[in-house]
């Protein structure tokens, strides 16, 4: 199989992308979720699968004969999938947990504004194809341009950017017909 990466954006089931995955190129061939966070480019070149929560420019030294897709999902069924989600998890875990477990999802909503909930809210899907996270160790002189804040963005540019940026990838599924989607990519 072709080396490939997946950009995973939460809740577009990217944990059922994963498993399919391993499947597919073993487990240790699998760089998945935040593992990729503690290496450096060369060793991520060296799994043949790579997968994380990142976003495209993460993901660009990375490309060269590398098969690209993602997952895209109705934005509100992932917010609310979201939600729902950071609920079930220990409060302690992160603010957005603590937050989903204590406010119903109104109250958790309003406060997208803040700046670690609005990179998981704010236009998600858009920001991760626009430009999204990066790890320092793979791009350590790009992550204070790159990993910027979304609302910084002027929104026209975010959408435009993301728009450009999914003429570069070879597969995106969809949630909604993920059985027929997953079948082409694998």
């Amino acid at each position: 199989m072709k080396p490939a990466i997946f950009i995973h954006i939460q809740k577009t089931a990217g944990t059922s992308v994963q498993n399919i995955a391993r499947h597919h190129y073993g487990n240790d061939q699998v760089c998945s979720h935040g593992a990729y966070l503690k290496l450096d480019l060369e060793a991520c070149k060296k799994f043949q699968f790579i997968s994380g929560h990142f976003g495209i420019k993460f993901a660009e030294p990375l490309l060269s004969d590398r098969y690209l897709f993602t997952f895209l999902r109705d934005p509100t069924d992932r917010i609310i999938s979201l939600y729902k989600f950071l609920s079930r998890q220990p409060a302690d875990q992160s603010v957005l947990a603590a937050a989903a477990s204590s406010e119903d999802l109104k109250g958790f909503l309003m406060r997208a504004n803040e700046l670690e909930f609005a990179k998981r809210l704010w236009n998600n899907q858009a920001w991760q194809l626009h430009s999204g996270w990066v790890s320092a160790a793979v791009l350590p002189d790009l992550k204070r341009d790159l990993e910027t804040d979304p609302r910084d963005i002027d929104p026209v540019a975010m959408i435009e950017g993301a728009r450009q940026n999914l003429r570069r990838f070879d597969r995106i599924g969809f949630v909604e017909s993920f059985d027929r989607d997953i079948r082409k990519i694998f």
